[in-house]
């Protein structure tokens, strides 16, 4: 499923903004602070996360705002557009979100896609991604998790950091381009990984002894070496980074965008 426009009235900022057209690949939004580049991210988001905006988010003294956004292609098993549903419309004026089709007003998906692989449509990288502590549980269950943030982080690099995996090389090469280095898991103090580049022996860093730009890296890196026909919300890649990192991130970023959708927002034009 692709984006292909949105509507929105009475939202944040957005008194009214006319149905602008996406592209299928990459769509970058360049601004400065509180010029509306997070909610048209938000605005997607509503599709998987339902409270991605609410009746709060209503531009103030209005009770009616509304998000449309217009689709084509379906997501298996959740989503279908057809010619008579090209989208999807949402109510803020209730507490959290009402559906509806745009075209046609007709009402009947009230639900939405699982934040789980491999049904989920959306990858959050927003700017409220970051976590305190990383879970050391490695299990399907938690390398699966779609959160937006890195509570899994460990499980995800133990999945693509297998030599079997079908997606390992793909994550051998933006380690080795993005990073410069390769980050693997090992076995804790107690159960459960951590996430460590090993080094000679039995040396090895730890992650979380290392800058706060690694663990923004790999977040990013692990699901797009995993994605296919799926979209992307990110919001300022360029933080904690460096500018070499960056741009082999964004190399990256147009070599997935064969096959996926991305939406970016920035300040920096650069």
């Amino acid at each position: 499923m692709k984006i292909t426009g949105i509507e929105l009235r009475n939202v944040k900022g957005f008194k009214e903004l006319p149905k602008t057209i996406f592209s299928d690949s990459i769509n970058v939004f360049i601004g400065e602070n509180n010029s509306g580049k997070s909610t048209i991210l938000n605005a997607i988001q509503l599709i998987q996360k339902s409270d991605a905006l609410n009746r709060n988010d209503q531009t103030v003294g209005i009770r009616n705002g509304l998000v449309k956004l217009f689709c084509k292609d379906n997501h298996e098993p959740d989503l279908s557009v057809d010619a008579n549903r090209l989208g999807f419309a949402f109510h803020l004026d209730n507490g959290g979100r009402n559906f509806m089709y745009p075209n046609n007003g007709e009402s009947g998906w009230g639900g939405a896609t699982t934040q789980s692989e491999p049904n989920n449509l959306i990858y959050p990288y927003l700017s409220k991604r970051k976590v305190v502590t990383y879970s050391p549980d490695v299990h399907k269950a938690a390398a699966n998790a779609v959160f937006g943030n890195f509570t899994h982080l460990y499980a995800k690099i133990d999945r693509l950091s297998d030599p079997e995996a079908s997606w390992y090389q793909d994550y051998i090469e933006a380690c080795d381009k993005i990073l410069g280095f390769r980050i693997s898991t090992s076995g804790g103090e107690g159960s459960g990984k951590h996430a460590v580049c090993k080094l000679e022996g039995f040396e090895e860093i730890p992650m979380t002894s290392m800058g706060e730009g690694v663990p923004n890296l790999l977040g990013l890196i692990a699901d797009l070496c995993v994605a296919n026909n799926r979209i992307f919300l990110i919001e300022e890649p360029e933080n904690d980074i460096h500018p070499k990192a960056l741009k082999a991130l964004l190399s990256l970023i147009i070599q997935k965008s064969d096959t996926n959708q991305f939406f970016v927002s920035t300040h920096s034009n650069i």
